[in-house]
């Protein structure tokens, strides 16, 4: 369900940049597939750090209050990245554009073991039933294995292990930053498989 915010946008310049896309396109008057597609083709040459911020604070600009990133070759920490809420903290595997195009087979086995992790060392609270995510550049491709693992693993572990793309997380920040809709987030503290918008 997608309720009405107060707009960011409202073509009235008052000396800074008030979004994420105002910044990133040469027009944002020319909507939002325009913006879209711009920020996808300039992503897709960000290194693995500048992706996985870039993430996390769309993560935070579609209402998730603490998305916590890890610096590449912490070793303390193997997720990539955490929303962390009081009893339901998501674990994330990320997977940029310069590591792997699409969420493959690897991303789903690690979004696995961060939870198993997460249940198991309690630094965050969770529960069983809130997602692991495997958030990528590209969905996998339809005939992929990995909708069968997510399947698999769910009938075995009762594991939900969501898939989110860069897409997708993108035109949700745009609905948020420009047309001011929130969006529901218990559709990712839920997911399983990939998100549909």
């Amino acid at each position: 369900m997608i309720k009405k915010l107060n707009p960011k946008h409202g073509g009235k310049s008052n000396g800074f940049l008030n979004n994420y896309f105002e910044q990133n396109c040469s027009d944002i008057n020319k909507g939002k597939d325009f913006c879209i597609k711009q920020v996808i083709r300039n992503v897709k040459k960000n290194d693995i750090s500048q992706f996985y911020d870039l993430v996390g604070e769309s993560l935070k600009a579609i209402g998730f209050k603490k998305v916590i990133v890890s610096r590449e070759g912490d070793t303390n920490n193997r997720m990539d990245a955490i929303i962390v809420e009081k009893e339901t903290s998501i674990p994330i595997e990320i997977k940029s554009p310069a590591e792997v195009e699409h969420i493959n087979v690897k991303s789903i086995r690690q979004a696995l073991e961060n939870k198993i992790i997460l249940l198991s060392r309690k630094f965050y609270s969770t529960k069983r039933d809130t997602s692991s995510l495997a958030i990528g550049f590209l969905y996998p491709n339809e005939r992929s294995t990995v909708f069968e693992l997510i399947n698999n693993i769910y009938d075995t572990f009762k594991i939900n292990i969501g898939l989110v793309d860069f897409e997708t997380i993108i035109s949700l920040r745009w609905d948020a930053e420009v047309d001011g809709k929130a969006f529901d987030l218990n559709r990712i503290r839920s997911l399983k498989g990939r998100l549909e918008c």
